[in-house]
């Protein structure tokens, strides 16, 4: 994973030419300190939609501080921020253990539940709390997902990967020119995707700058199932990538971004997508979610008024959502909120 450097945050100037991000020679205010790299998709400006106004109701709030999270069958699973311990939550985030495994690496890395383990998946193998042993993978994955008979899907670079944990074998099921993104073009960031398994058992993968979303049946190539609206530039950050200028900081070349537009999706048991953005909405930098047809036509656009809010959807309750990232009182918040969603065409 990318190396979070929100402590930096406060004193580095931003210039993201035709992004609307901060113009050159501006720094960014005390208030953006604590947010990392991930967000930096936080501070463009999104596409204009008709989106609808969305009520947003604390369901339950923790005291403690969150890095990432996963749904799991009876919970959730967070990753505390500070302490790198693992979290396990039941449905309405009440802690019910703080488990003795915990995150010592750099960064963020992706939590994966499988077959009812906690695990982390980065470079170094998937590791699985309470095992003694590392599977072995390729690449540096973004993000994981497990599909329930001992395979654990990833994406890298551009590519997705199956690790089947019985033979301990890892294989590249697609790569970047599968997506239309050929090797030679990848001179900006390599692609960051998220997944997710449908109801029906099928793979779906979300480019995150791209914000394109495809479906991966079997034996068949990926079909392209929804291209979000974002800005031009973002939807060929693999060939040339934001740079920010960090040469008071030691660094002799403005150093290359990631950012990223799909805060997640969940596929829908009508095999709908609902979609949530990571782009600024107006100048509260509200966020944007929006519903997918089967056939990629977005049906419903609402938007969310959590500034900078940074979590997950519920893919057993679509109205729900737990946040570990927004704004409050305009200053960083890093406790777990989770919050239940009403409005005009929302599902669930």
């Amino acid at each position: 994973m990318r190396p979070t450097l929100s402590c930096l945050l406060a004193s580095i100037a931003i210039a993201v030419t035709g992004l609307g991000v901060v113009p050159e020679g501006e720094a960014l205010g005390q208030q953006d300190a604590g947010f990392g790299w991930e967000t930096l998709g936080g501070l463009i400006e999104g596409c204009e939609l008709q989106r609808k106004s969305l009520e947003a109701r604390t369901v339950a709030q923790s005291s403690l501080p969150g890095a990432v999270a996963e749904r799991a069958e009876s919970g959730w699973v967070a990753l505390h921020d500070g302490s790198g311990e693992v979290l396990l939550l039941d449905q309405n985030i009440g802690l019910e253990i703080r488990h003795p495994g915990r995150w010592s690496g750099v960064g963020e890395p992706p939590l994966i539940v499988v077959g009812g383990e906690i695990g982390f998946i980065d470079q170094e193998g998937l590791t699985l709390i309470g095992r003694q042993e590392v599977y072995p993978i390729f690449g540096e994955p973004s993000h994981a997902v497990a599909d329930g008979s001992g395979r654990v899907f990833y994406a890298s670079a551009g590519s997705v990967y199956a690790l089947d944990l019985e033979s301990r074998e890892t294989t590249r099921l697609l790569a970047p020119d599968d997506f239309g993104m050929t090797v030679d073009e990848i001179s900006g960031l390599p692609p960051e995707g998220h997944l997710r398994i449908g109801a029906d058992g099928v793979l779906y993968v979300a480019w995150q700058a791209q914000s394109s979303i495809w479906k991966v049946e079997q034996d068949a190539a990926p079909a392209l199932v929804a291209q979000r609206c974002v800005p031009e530039q973002l939807l060929r950050t693999h060939v040339e990538a934001p740079r920010v200028d960090l040469t008071h900081l030691g660094y002799r070349d403005r150093v290359k971004i990631s950012v990223s537009s799909i805060n997640d999706f969940i596929v829908l048991r009508s095999g709908e997508l609902l979609v949530l953005g990571e782009l600024r909405v107006g100048n509260d930098a509200h966020r944007s979610i929006e519903l997918y047809g089967a056939d990629g036509t977005m049906r419903h656009a609402w938007e969310l008024a959590v500034p900078m809010a940074v979590g997950r959807l519920d893919p057993l309750n679509p109205r729900r959502i737990l946040l570990w990232r927004r704004w409050t009182d305009g200053e960083p918040d890093r406790r777990l909120v989770l919050m239940e969603l009403t409005g005009e065409g929302y599902p669930g």
